[in-house]
């Protein structure tokens, strides 16, 4: 326990003493998982970039980060991210409650219309845990961002150290 809450704060790069886990786990096993270059569905006007994940080591959860930009008129749903490269993934929000952060599950994040939501250390992140496969920094995982009227994007998230920031 004292490991998963020490990375979590290291993965939301979160300098507060304490940080609690809401506890909600979603298995992505439900979610379709389109082919790596398939951009059928995706929402008009929606785009992502700068898509990056905090690698950390195998038994660690690592943290994914990136920029939805919402070019339309409506406000639109992020409910959650599939990725073949971790057999679990879930969207989390770091929010100060009484002098104290903490990471918070969310089941769905609003993008509003014109306008763009920055996934970002400290703020909404996705929580990337049980990696399918060996991280190699340098590499590209394929993410695949579902939307709530059942649009799906994918973009392709650069793997760096524990140590990165988002600059790069």
């Amino acid at each position: 326990m004292i490991r998963q809450l020490f990375a979590c704060a290291f993965v939301c790069a979160i300098p507060f003493s304490t940080l609690a886990h809401e506890g909600h786990h979603h298995d992505q096993a439900g979610h379709s998982q389109p082919a790596a270059t398939s951009q059928a569905g995706a929402p008009q006007g929606v785009s992502v970039d700068g898509c990056w994940i905090r690698s950390m080591p195998a038994q660690l959860p690592s943290g994914g980060y990136f920029v939805i930009h919402n070019a339309s008129a409506q406000a639109l749903r992020l409910t959650g991210i599939a990725t073949p490269a971790f057999g679990q993934t879930m969207l989390h929000q770091t929010i100060e409650q009484n002098g104290m952060a903490r990471m918070v599950h969310a089941d769905t994040i609003e993008v509003p219309a014109h306008g763009e939501l920055a996934f970002k250390p400290g703020g909404y992140h996705a929580m990337l845990e049980r990696p399918t496969a060996e991280l190699v920094v340098g590499n590209k995982v394929a993410m695949t961002f579902l939307f709530g009227d059942g649009g799906q994007l994918q973009a392709d998230c650069e793997l760096r150290s524990p140590a990165s920031g988002a600059a790069h």
